[in-house]
């Protein structure tokens, strides 16, 4: 099972992630609304990949994906976010982002395509390490 920790600021984003995720199997979700939180559940538990929005209430996207990074180096983090590719996915990239997936589209196959995301990054990170 992949243990992933997903960020966003809106509640009700965090519950449809959480459902779709969890019932599409093999994905276990815990949820947080701030990158504090975030940083707090990160110390307190292993995850297999964090999936975070870039525009999270308290802090700046790009410092918070390299601030993970600086920890957490093999850590797979996802950016999960309604953005234009110009205005972020460099910054995103930058800071240490492997890989952005744009929110937008139908639930089921966008949360799918989320889930495989993450699978292939999970692999990515721990290929060498197996």
């Amino acid at each position: 099972m992949i243990s992933i920790l997903f960020i966003n600021g809106d509640p009700a984003h965090q519950m449809l992630a959480k459902i779709y995720l969890e019932r599409s199997g093999g994905a276990a979700v815990t949820t947080a609304g701030r990158a504090g939180e975030a940083l707090a559940l990160l110390k307190a538990q292993a995850f297999d990949a964090v999936v975070t929005d870039y525009f999270l209430p308290d802090v700046d996207g790009a410092a918070f994906i390299a601030g993970i990074r600086s920890r957490w180096e093999r850590l797979p983090v996802i950016v999960f976010s309604v953005w234009d590719r110009h205005e972020i996915g460099e910054e995103a990239s930058a800071a240490g982002a492997d890989a952005l997936v744009h929110i937008g589209g139908m639930p089921i196959p966008l949360y799918q395509g989320l889930l495989a995301e993450i699978r292939a990054q999970v692999r990515r990170s721990t290929a060498g390490h197996l």
